[in-house]
């Protein structure tokens, strides 16, 4: 299968445990843009990635305080933790976080408490 790289499995939780709540490095705010309604926008998915009536409710729960990527290059296929529910269009997914359903990344952060 060759070489992937650690970030295949663990890229939202990467930003949002290590650059916005470990290190400072953005607000929880601009992230969630970064990993929602930007990418909407840049792949011109409609009615996807707020939170808004009429929109597909895609919303993925997380604990702030345990959000984190857990694979090193020597082992990179570990999941993430700290996701705690992946919803698409208001149902459950039954599928392991950062894993698209439908071959699109539909992503809305429904934060339990700040970063």
């Amino acid at each position: 299968m060759g070489i992937v790289h650690p970030r295949t499995l663990g890229n939202f939780a990467r930003l949002l445990g290590k650059y916005v709540r470990d290190e400072h490095v953005m607000p929880l705010e601009e992230a969630v843009r970064w990993l929602t309604s930007l990418p909407a926008i840049n792949h011109k998915l409609p009615k996807r990635s707020l939170l808004r009536l009429g929109y597909f409710a895609d919303v993925v729960i997380i604990d702030p305080a345990t959000i984190a990527d857990k694979a090193p290059f020597a082992d990179p296929f570990q999941y993430s933790v700290g996701v705690q529910y992946v919803l698409t269009n208001g149902k459950h997914t039954n599928v392991f976080p950062e894993r698209s359903v439908d071959g699109h990344v539909h992503v809305i952060i429904g934060l339990k408490t700040q970063l």
